[in-house]
């Protein structure tokens, strides 16, 4: 019988991202070091589709199984567990309360918890200044016999410890991401009323993918774009300059050939050329607002980590990650891009490898916070292919889907711990307590 679905070699996306892996690795044997993102585009490709998304488009997914446990159903001793199907909570479980918002986060802290007891992969990010969140993980990790699988990336300038190592997230973002990045994190400083919007706006969005084309350079390169070297390269006559040193990669050089000459800059017959100050004053505009970028990007990667680790490595080997977030209301537009670039990493990370062990969940406190834009679509998105429950807590619901494949938990205002909750799924209602 034909092993062929729609004319691509296998039934379904469990045995696709195989494929790509075993891609991958012989690529590496080879010498060839490639993402594996890349890998499933070169799949895609290779099986005569567009792009992956066309591929994974007509894959059969596996039929979710299994359950994770939240809580118990009363406070008595032996009392049974409420565990709710991975199948009714993938697109995200929204924590709600009518209580205030501190009986909120102890759910959440409760949960994460819980989660760690049980064994489960996690992502966990707290928004605030609250040190506890870091201890709770932490002493919830040691009783558990868990305490060398936390791992913590602290962006909250409020609460920053000393030992650490600093992350670069530039390193970690793929070429397309680390345009987007630099690209949403001008978008502040554009006004859609002046004349010139549209011709910024396009100017902007090669200078992004021009800047973000040397993170593909060597790692020892002199022109390697990192969170630190990125204001070396923000003048436009450093930019000519870049052109001019050369040999760079033809992926490299194309981009940045291409947002000079829509300055008016062609180098290619006068070698020699200085920008004349119409372009400097056009090349300006997004060189400031880069700059502050920037500033604000290494700012908050300065001593971020608590243990030097490779994201993805963790997400499969089931660790848990907290990441300590600013308050939203501590945010600049720039703190806020960073942020979701983080949070698409991970995404990224949860999708394209297989937790080992029990199901890796996502914990999101204050969610609302941060993930703007159509990012909270975005990423629970990704984590809702990989099988990853996401418990979102927010004090507004988010703009998703209905109910569908989502479940809801009203946490209940009670006289202390254990937390009065209301479990609300498109098929049951259960009352139960959390104790943490």
């Amino acid at each position: 019988m034909s092993d062929h679905t729609l004319g691509i070699p296998v039934r379904d996306l469990e045995a696709a991202r195989k494929r790509a892996y075993a891609l991958k690795d012989k690529a590496d044997e080879l010498g060839y070091k490639i993402v594996l993102a890349h890998t499933y585009e070169l799949l895609g490709t290779a099986w005569g589709f567009k792009n992956w998304a066309t591929v994974k488009a007509q894959l059969v997914k596996s039929p979710v199984v299994g359950d994770i446990q939240i809580g118990v159903v009363d406070d008595e001793p032996g009392a049974a567990a409420v565990r709710l199907p991975l199948s009714d909570c993938m697109n995200h479980v929204e924590i709600v309360s009518s209580a205030d918002r501190h009986a909120t986060q102890d759910f959440v802290l409760a949960t994460a918890s819980s989660l760690i007891r049980n064994g489960n992969g996690m992502f966990f990010a707290f928004t605030g200044a609250q040190k506890e969140c870091i201890t709770e993980v932490r002493s919830a990790a040691t009783a558990a016999g868990r305490e060398h699988d936390v791992r913590i990336i602290n962006l909250n300038p409020l609460h920053r410890e000393r030992k650490g190592w600093n992350l670069d997230i530039y390193e970690l973002l793929g070429r397309d991401d680390l345009a987007a990045l630099l690209f949403e994190s001008m978008l502040g400083d554009f006004g859609k009323g002046d004349p010139l919007y549209d011709h910024r706006i396009r100017s902007a969005k090669f200078l992004t993918l021009a800047l973000a084309a040397l993170s593909e350079l060597p790692q020892e390169h002199r022109y390697r774009v990192s969170a630190r070297s990125l204001p070396e390269h923000l003048s436009l006559e450093a930019l000519c300059d870049l052109h001019r040193d050369g040999p760079l990669p033809a992926s490299v050089c194309e981009p940045l050939i291409d947002y000079l000459y829509l300055q008016g800059i062609d180098l290619s017959e006068n070698r020699d050329y200085k920008p004349d100050r119409v372009a400097n004053e056009a090349h300006r505009f997004y060189q400031e607002a880069l700059r502050q970028a920037a500033g604000t990007h290494a700012d908050m990667q300065k001593s971020a980590l608590a243990l030097n680790f490779d994201i993805a490595e963790a997400v499969r080997e089931g660790k848990i990650i907290v990441a300590l977030l600013p308050h939203p209301d501590d945010m600049d537009d720039a703190s806020a891009t960073f942020v979701r670039s983080l949070m698409r990493t991970i995404g990224r990370a949860i999708v394209e490898t297989k937790p080992e062990g029990n199901v890796f969940a996502t914990v999101l406190d204050g969610a609302d916070g941060y993930l703007r834009d159509g990012d909270s679509g975005q990423f629970l998105e990704t984590a809702k292919a990989a099988n990853s429950p996401a418990f979102v807590s927010s004090q507004r619901p988010l703009s998703l889907p209905g109910l569908r494949g989502s479940a809801a938990i009203h946490v209940r205002k009670g006289l202390g711990r254990p937390l009065e909750c209301v479990l609300v799924t498109d098929r049951e209602r259960t009352e139960f307590v959390f104790r943490p």
